[in-house]
């Protein structure tokens, strides 16, 4: 990494810390209230058809968030920038937090059979450095 990159890097750590900031000093929320902030913190949706044929990249800057595979059907979330938020904020361990993104997606983008989870996924480091160096 050279200087250059570092400094863009830290500039994307400071608008992600004011961001938290943000969050932090806002009202009490309900869950589902607090699903919709995340989701709605996506600033960018990415595809690589070549290297992840069958996945679709949801990113907050250059944060990978979630990850939708469309043949597995499946919907990774972040465990840092998802899953970690409800475990914290609301006491939520795993499975509570997996079935309210479950029934999240199912109700809002009618997608029926939809599985989130934060295991069995390709590293998100990697991914978003594939996504930086493509774009």
């Amino acid at each position: 990494m050279n200087k250059e990159q570092a400094q863009k890097e830290r500039e994307a750590l400071i608008d992600r810390i004011a961001e938290l900031d943000k969050i932090i000093a806002e009202p009490a929320k309900t869950k589902e209230q607090r699903f919709w902030q995340i989701v709605n913190s996506i600033t960018s949706v990415k595809v690589d058809k070549v290297k992840y044929p069958n996945s679709t990249f949801f990113f907050a800057g250059d944060m990978l968030l979630f990850e939708y595979n469309t043949k597995r059907q499946f919907l990774w979330c972040s465990y840092v920038y998802f899953l970690a938020i409800f475990e914290k904020e609301f006491g939520m361990e795993y499975t509570a937090t997996r079935d309210l993104a479950k029934g999240m997606v199912e109700e809002h983008f009618k997608c029926k059979g939809v599985s989130p989870m934060t295991a069995l996924h390709i590293t998100n480091g990697l991914v978003e450095e594939h996504f930086k160096c493509k774009g």
